[in-house]
């Protein structure tokens, strides 16, 4: 199947609507798009947490604290009031240069008690949570 030709001018308009903000100096979390004065209506927040397996946060962006609750159950505070309702949040398994796909899952929920925390949860592939390092990612408006 042949796609149309797409004119250039349209590429590059495509283009600089994706693309990607980047990451502020002070690493307070928070993206902005080059050029913007950084205010709140042209600013995006963006938070990110790699946690180690026993629930210690490794590095991060705008994470406050992560620590293990019980077996494969951890919790991930951001610098982020209103996270609950602001932001969508994602969890990956593994760590930064380790790819476990299939081998164990992650899952994320609101925590409960606080409204800038998330619930992650690893399991193995029988869904039986077990320890494992994991990274957490939430963006905001």
């Amino acid at each position: 199947m042949r796609f149309p030709a797409i004119p250039s001018a349209l590429m590059i308009a495509a283009a600089a609507l994706l693309a990607q903000p980047a990451v502020a100096d002070d690493n307070d979390g928070r993206l902005r798009r080059p050029g913007s004065d950084g205010g709140e209506a042209s600013a995006r927040s963006f938070f990110a947490a790699e946690v180690a397996v026993d629930g210690s946060l490794v590095s991060g962006a705008g994470a406050i604290s992560s620590a293990k609750l019980s077996t494969g159950a951890y919790e991930v505070i951001f610098n982020k009031n209103n996270l609950h309702v602001r932001c969508w949040w994602t969890v990956s398994p593994g760590g930064r240069g380790t790819f476990q796909a299939g081998l164990v899952s992650a899952s994320a929920e609101a925590r409960s008690g606080t409204n800038n925390g998330i619930f992650v949860v690893t399991r193995n592939p029988d869904g039986v949570a077990t320890d494992n390092a994991f990274m957490a990612v939430a963006v905001c408006r």
